[in-house]
């Protein structure tokens, strides 16, 4: 009898401690929404209540959350006693292998290289130490000649010995030197890891009966962010081109994204539970200034409605964008995997057909090489964001760009490269009869022939420029006296004409022009 009682106080007592420890379900992510600057996590567990008082810990939570954007669902009318956010500093980030191969490899080549330079350190000392001690063989000695001898040879043979391997050891140190910065560069963030320490969240519910639950955390994180960039794709005898809108996401949280829905949008997060309130909205004038580096990687938004007409990506048709007043939403059924302290990804968002106008454009003066452009209007739908370009024609990349579409009135052109199969040549004429190059007494005259040629198998349409000088000085005056046509604009002197050009055809452009100015001065041509 007392056995059975004994036996049934220690189920209970052992009931009682495992009804107080606290359940650690395992949770992971299954959903980003990445913001410019910052990114919304969703962190599912599943977790089995009991009736009563339930204490909950989640491990393995990115170290820099966002406590007043914590919020938790999926609670199926179980009542939330607490919520505590902790640092755990026993918990590290989880390194992957090739990065801790990588870790391992610098960590031996430093202490080997330390090793050597200690080394090093050594013999110069003992380099040092004979030295100092040669006066031995100073006048007063005692030592016999033989004895003499005999210590020389043995302060050369040492002394021999040190430089040859104080030699070796520079060498080596040189090498391992090299070594450690290679892989250094190689490491990048990895090699200096900020604080490695983890999260955990800890939950208490309070449930009326024993339930399953799949409970949903979501916090804010600002240790991520995306930079837009774009694919232009261009084809021959095409009045459109395919404009690829891409995200290049980076994060470094010390927690791995494997395998997440990720979404993106163009707005900022907003954790505060205070009510917003409007201020005075200015409007103003505005001039575009030049943008930095540092200014491309840190465009500032605002937040704003999302809510709008869905269009649907063909070319990427896991995506889809929803497009608002201000931002620019885009969600996706994929998954993708984004490492901590890894190298950005790269991650295709949307894709558009755009009506576009080609035409090539040469400045002999300048250059005698043909850049193909491409013209396009009404991109103010695509809700671009400042970002790099690479431009891509008859499937080959033939360069990139800085696209700032906050800056641009009116069409946007894009340059698509060069083209060698158009051919463009200016040179001087020697005109006798009309004093081309020759120097009067007040007088020069100037004679240029322009020709370019369509090596291409299509009609092309070309746009060509060149100039005449300004005067600045009433005494001086310029003529110009042929142009083939040219459209003139009188205040810069520039001078354009617009050519079309069938297969195989070449055209021949003429500029003269002279300048007037007093007797005895010089002018700067």
């Amino acid at each position: 009898m007392h056995k059975y009682i004994v036996t049934l106080l220690i189920l209970l007592t052992g009931s009682a401690i495992q009804a107080q420890s606290a359940l650690t379900p395992k949770s992971s992510i299954t959903d980003v929404l990445v913001y410019r600057s910052g990114a919304e996590i969703t962190r599912t567990a599943s977790v089995n209540l009991s009736a009563g008082s339930n204490d909950l810990v989640l491990k393995g939570l990115s170290r820099n959350i966002d406590a007043q954007s914590i919020q938790i669902s999926g609670l199926d009318g179980a009542q939330i006693n607490y919520v505590n956010l902790e640092r755990d500093y026993l918990s590290e980030v989880p390194i992957p292998s090739d990065i801790q191969e990588l870790l391992d490899q610098h960590e031996d080549s430093q202490f080997k290289l330390n090793i050597r330079k200690r080394v090093a350190t050594a013999y110069a000392e003992e380099k040092k130490l004979l030295l100092a001690n040669q006066k031995v063989l100073g006048d007063e000695s005692e030592l016999t000649v033989t004895d003499l001898v005999q210590l020389a040879d043995l302060y050369r043979t040492r002394l021999k010995e040190i430089e040859l391997k104080s030699l070796e050891i520079e060498n080596e140190i040189e090498e391992l030197s090299t070594t450690v910065k290679k892989l250094e560069r190689q490491l990048g963030s990895w090699k200096n890891l900020p604080d490695q320490s983890q999260n955990t969240l800890s939950i208490g519910l309070q449930s009326a009966t024993s339930k399953s639950l799949s409970l949903q955390v979501q916090y804010l994180v600002y240790d991520a962010g995306w930079n837009p960039s774009y694919d232009i794709i261009a084809k021959n005898n095409s009045q459109s081109l395919d404009w690829v809108y891409k995200a290049q996401v980076s994060q470094s949280t010390g927690v791995n994204w494997d395998k997440v829905n990720l979404s993106f949008s163009t707005g900022s997060p907003s954790a505060s539970g205070n009510l917003p309130q409007l201020s005075t909205d200015y409007v103003d004038i505005v001039r575009p200034q030049p943008v930095s580096q540092s200014t491309r990687e840190n465009v500032k938004l605002v937040t704003a409605d999302l809510i709008s007409s869905q269009v649907q990506s063909d070319k990427y048709p896991g995506f889809k964008a929803t497009e608002g007043n201000v931002n620019t939403y885009f969600s996706t059924s994929n998954t993708y995997s984004i490492r901590s302290y890894g190298k950005p990804v790269s991650v295709a968002l949307d894709t558009r057909q755009l009506e576009a106008s080609f035409q090539y454009i040469a400045i002999p003066k300048v250059n005698t090489a043909a850049y193909l452009s491409a013209n396009v209007s009404n991109f103010e739908r695509l809700s671009l964001l400042p970002g790099e370009a690479n431009m891509y024609y008859e499937g080959a990349l033939t360069g990139s760009a800085y696209i700032d579409p906050n800056s641009v009135d009116g069409a946007l052109q894009l340059p698509l490269g060069k083209d060698p199969q158009v051919a463009v040549e200016r040179k001087a004429v020697n005109d006798v009869s009309k004093g081309g190059n020759l120097i009067s007494s007040n007088k020069k005259s100037f004679h240029y022939e322009i020709v370019v040629k369509n090596n291409k198998r299509s009609k092309i349409a070309v746009k060509v420029q060149d100039q005449i000088p300004v005067s600045k000085n009433t005494d001086v005056a310029v003529t110009l006296l042929e142009s083939s046509g040219a459209a003139q604009n009188g205040q810069t002197g520039i001078l354009t004409w617009n050519i079309d050009l069938d297969p195989g055809a070449s055209k021949t452009l003429t500029l003269k022009y002279e300048i007037k100015f007093p007797k005895g001065e010089r002018i700067n041509r």
